[in-house]
């Protein structure tokens, strides 16, 4: 039996975090965000809804994540699954700079470093395309951990590890899981990062 993808196990946690006996035992006022149900949260994130409404969801599922302390069992899943389609697309470019890293520990770096850029990220003055900065905000942490790496001389980048990458995004773009970004906007971000290599977050 072939390993559970990523994008499948972050699904499978969000429907054991949205079980109807669980989102019962919530708050009325919890069962909700911005008229959105929990359970429909993902979609309300995607392609389809307008930005300006995509980014008001977000800011206050951060907002619940960060002030209800004692529910965030139910909310990082929520959190991870709708960020799922953009951390899939970073976790392909990433895989070209860790041969010292399987995928399931490249994988597990980079759920915690979404989750610690879901407290951390700033939601005050810039308050546009929250999905992307928190993908690329817990991308660039884990760059950073590798530039440390690689200056510690631990790894180096293998001659046939573009091709690996290369089938990585290949794989990413054939999964059933609906991006976050429309199509115009996910083939610039391409260019960008190839121009730019490590990329630059400019929130970090």
């Amino acid at each position: 039996m072939e390993p559970q993808s990523l994008s499948d196990q972050l699904r499978a946690g969000f429907l054991q975090a949205v079980r109807p006996d669980v989102i019962a035992s919530l708050a009325p006022k919890d069962q909700e965000v911005c008229g959105v149900g929990v359970a429909d949260l993902p979609a309300a994130g995607r392609v389809g809804v307008p930005q300006q409404e995509r980014d008001r969801i977000w800011i206050a599922v951060l907002v619940r994540y960060r002030t209800r302390k004692q529910a965030r069992a139910l909310w990082a899943p929520v959190i991870l699954e709708m960020l799922a389609p953009a951390l899939v697309q970073q976790l392909a470019q990433l895989r070209a700079l860790t041969p010292f890293l399987d995928e399931e520990d490249l994988n597990q770096q980079m759920l915690l470093a979404a989750l610690e850029a879901a407290i951390s990220i700033p939601l005050r003055g810039r308050r546009r395309l929250i999905e992307l900065r928190l993908a690329r905000r817990a991308a660039t942490a884990i760059r950073r951990t590798l530039r440390y790496e690689a200056r510690r001389g631990k790894w180096s980048l293998p001659v046939d590890q573009r091709q690996v990458d290369r089938r990585a995004v290949e794989g990413w773009h054939a999964s059933e899981a609906e991006s976050i970004y429309d199509r115009r906007r996910k083939r610039s971000a391409g260019r960008g990062s190839i121009r730019n290599g490590y990329g630059r977050d400019r929130d970090a």
